[in-house]
C-alpha cells in the first residue's frame, strides 16, 4: 500500500468509492433517497476543491487508488482525519 497526495485525476476515482460504499453500506439502512442525498453530497469537482482547503491523500495498492482520506491538522501534535473511505474489497487488507 502506497499514501500519496490528491492529483486531479483522482476526483472520479474518490467519487466512485465513496458512492459504492454509501450504496453498500447504506441503502438497507437509509433507504434510496438519503442514500442518493449522501452520494451527491460531494461529486468530483468537489473533491478538486477540497484538496485545495485541505490535505487530502489517495491510497494505492499496485498502483492503483483504493481509498482516500482528508487530513486536518489541530495543532503540531493532533490531527484529524475528516473523511476516510476505502474499497469495500480492500476494507481490513
Amino acid at each position: 500500500m502506497n499514501i500519496r497526495a490528491f492529483k486531479p485525476n483522482d476526483a472520479g476515482v474518490c467519487f466512485k468509492i465513496r458512492s459504492e460504499a454509501f450504496i453498500l453500506k447504506f441503502y438497507h439502512e437509509l433507504g434510496p433517497e438519503a442514500v442518493a442525498a449522501g452520494v451527491n453530497a460531494y461529486l468530483p469537482d468537489d473533491y478538486a476543491r477540497m484538496a485545495k482547503k485541505m490535505q487530502l491523500y489517495v491510497v494505492e495498492d499496485n498502483g492503483q487508488p483504493k481509498g482516500f482520506f482528508t487530513f486536518k491538522r489541530k495543532d503540531t501534535a493532533t490531527a484529524e482525519i475528516t473523511l476516510l473511505y476505502i474499497d469495500l474489497n480492500h476494507v481490513r487488507k
